[in-house]
């Protein structure tokens, strides 16, 4: 395992970064009817663990953003991978 010491000044400018894209995000968000939705919240509505849901991105069965090593999910690709996936019932 590889270790790499920061200066505070390094430390402090990269955490200056993860607030500014953290805000970014944010404001993304707001500003979107289509919610924009962590893993944690993913799971929750799909009802599935979260090994379910990477299989699901590993097989490109499900879009998604990442930012580094955080996944992010529209809710809109939720609703569009629900729908690829409803049976109908047999009775009308």
């Amino acid at each position: 395992m590889d270790v790499t010491l920061l200066s505070i000044q390094q430390y402090d400018d990269l955490v200056k970064r993860i607030e500014s894209v953290k805000t970014e995000l944010s404001q993304i968000q707001m500003n979107q009817s289509d919610p924009i939705l962590d893993v944690a919240k993913t799971c929750e509505i799909l009802g599935i663990s979260r090994r379910h849901y990477q299989q699901l991105r590993d097989t490109q069965q499900i879009d998604f953003y990442q930012v580094g090593n955080k996944i992010w999910v529209k809710m809109s690709d939720i609703d569009k991978f629900l729908k690829k996936h409803y049976v109908p019932s047999l009775k009308k």
